[in-house]
């Protein structure tokens, strides 16, 4: 999910993610220009023009159409848009409008951003009434495309990010632009409504982190990881159900945030503001038997509905040593659909 995905990542942490398959260089979709495209898994129909602009590219980072990117732009260039289709493992739009919001803010090539609203505005998604959909525009200092919006819709267990920008810089214009072209897509029927969405907040209590130690891999440890990467994979069929309050830490980054819930033990970190995120809970000993305590799995979920354990601590991990595990370690188990690998690397 090219544009605002990755803004503010290291070098080394982009070639670190992207020797995953899923993050390989995008393919583009065999379709003809002036052609409508539908979307095979969940029914959305995107014409060749939306509100006056042509596509220009239809590419997905997967072998399955679980990160699509849809380009579009009028003939004199004035208004660009992108769409972003994608299936993450916590169908939560308020956390990913703030990952995808944090993104904008990083950008270096606008500048300074400034909102044109106090808060990111609800509303309610083409054929729902429920106000489950949160959008914001912002004016940027800096760039080609002064005034640029981001709107972020649920559809299911997917997600649709719109970003839509304009030369003249109007964000009037552009917030009405932004709006037809949301009702120039042909949303499908088949997904209920989901729940108001509520900005993201800064958590009230901090954690007092401490240096976890990780724990030795062996084969029933990796065993349990991979059946918690099972449950992992069913939760991506709901959307966020309730929904779940997420709050964002303070030890959150540029490149990653945390993000913690009321009751729930264990946090989830947003690698970047592309659906791709790790999630820190308590071990499957821990479950089985409530006497192992203080065992923590570190789990990537991934927009190919794949999970991978990258081992468990002992004690709760601190987001660096999350990321930095993820980032250069091999995992200890791997699921994709009935494909599950188990191994025990060394190190």
């Amino acid at each position: 999910m090219a544009m605002i995905r990755r803004a503010g990542w290291t070098a080394a942490a982009v070639t670190a993610l992207c020797l995953a398959t899923s993050m390989t260089q995008a393919r583009d979709l065999p379709v003809p220009p002036g052609k409508g495209w539908q979307h095979a898994e969940t029914g959305l129909i995107l014409p060749s023009t939306l509100d006056g602009m042509a596509r220009t590219r239809l590419a997905d980072s997967t072998t399955l159409e679980r990160d699509v990117t849809i380009s579009f732009a009028d003939p004199t260039r004035a208004t660009i848009a992108t769409l972003f289709l994608y299936r993450p493992a916590i169908a939560s739009v308020p956390l990913w409008f703030d990952r995808a919001e944090a993104a904008i803010g990083a950008n270096d090539i606008l500048g300074d951003t400034a909102p044109n609203s106090a808060d990111p505005v609800a509303f309610a998604p083409p054929g729902s009434r429920s106000g489950s959909a949160l959008r914001r525009v912002y004016h940027a200092s800096k760039g080609a495309y002064p005034a640029t919006g981001l709107a972020m819709l649920p559809m299911g267990p997917w997600l649709v990010a719109v970003r839509l920008s304009r030369k003249d810089g109007d964000l009037a214009a552009l917030d009405a632009g932004m709006t037809r072209l949301i009702s120039a897509i042909r949303w499908p029927a088949a997904f209920p409504d989901a729940p108001a969405a509520l900005p993201i907040r800064a958590c009230d209590a901090p954690v007092a982190w401490k240096k976890a130690k990780l724990r030795k891999s062996d084969m029933n440890e990796a065993i349990g990881a991979s059946f918690l990467g099972l449950l992992s994979q069913s939760a991506t069929r709901p959307a966020d159900p309730g929904p779940t309050r997420w709050c964002r830490d303070d030890s959150s980054t540029v490149d990653y945030a945390v993000y913690r819930a009321a009751g729930q033990t264990g946090y989830v970190v947003a690698l970047g503001d592309a659906g791709r995120s790790v999630s820190v809970s308590p071990a499957f000993a821990t479950i089985l038997k409530p006497e192992v305590k203080d065992r923590f799995t570190v789990m990537l979920d991934d927009v190919d509905s794949s999970a991978s354990s990258y081992g468990t601590f002992d004690g709760l991990p601190r987001p660096d040593q999350v990321v930095d595990r993820v980032l250069h370690a091999q995992p200890d188990s791997r699921n994709q659909g009935k494909q599950i690998t188990i191994g025990v690397p060394k190190g």
